[in-house]
């Protein structure tokens, strides 16, 4: 993964812009009410989604695999969470469990993640249904302690091991 090529997000605020990339298949990110505003994944199927408002824009990546990785510092510790649906954060009622990261993934998060700048990241991955991470985001202070219970994974404590490690 490099920053350049393997970062498929696009923010853009020129709706000409954002129109060229309704060619292929999107998804955008829709803020949603006032001070506590919430965020959803969707597909944007029509032209019109472009011209609306700026916003985040992803390329469709097929499958069903979707990977939250938490990096703190070196440490890596992940989660797949298997759904059909575009965005798994509004239903957790999916099958959800600890996913080893492989040597060379965390080699390139770990690159990736020092080429921004950051000690600590909450990543979203997806796999493709040939097996192939392609890097969604970072959230660079993303939350984790939803998958604690999930996952029988003290993310707490290990978030907490890294903060004094930091000291």
């Amino acid at each position: 993964m490099s920053v350049a090529d393997d970062l498929h997000a696009l923010a853009v605020a020129d709706a000409a812009a954002r129109r060229r990339y309704g060619a292929f298949h999107v998804v955008e990110c829709d803020r949603i009410g006032g001070r506590r505003s919430l965020a959803w994944t969707s597909h944007a199927d029509s032209p019109e989604s472009f011209t609306v408002c700026p916003a985040v824009y992803q390329e469709y990546v097929p499958g069903r695999h979707h990977i939250r990785l938490n990096c703190f510092g070196e440490d890596m510790y992940a989660a797949l969470i298997e759904t059909d649906d575009l965005d798994w954060h509004p239903d957790l009622n999916v099958p959800i469990c600890r996913w080893h990261v492989p040597d060379e993934l965390a080699r390139r998060v770990t690159a990736v993640l020092r080429r921004l700048g950051l000690r600590m990241g909450i990543i979203d991955i997806k796999l493709t249904p040939d097996g192939e991470p392609v890097w969604l985001e970072v959230n660079p202070q993303g939350q984790f302690l939803f998958l604690e219970p999930l996952l029988g994974e003290p993310l707490a404590d290990r978030f907490l091991d890294y903060l004094i490690s930091q000291t």
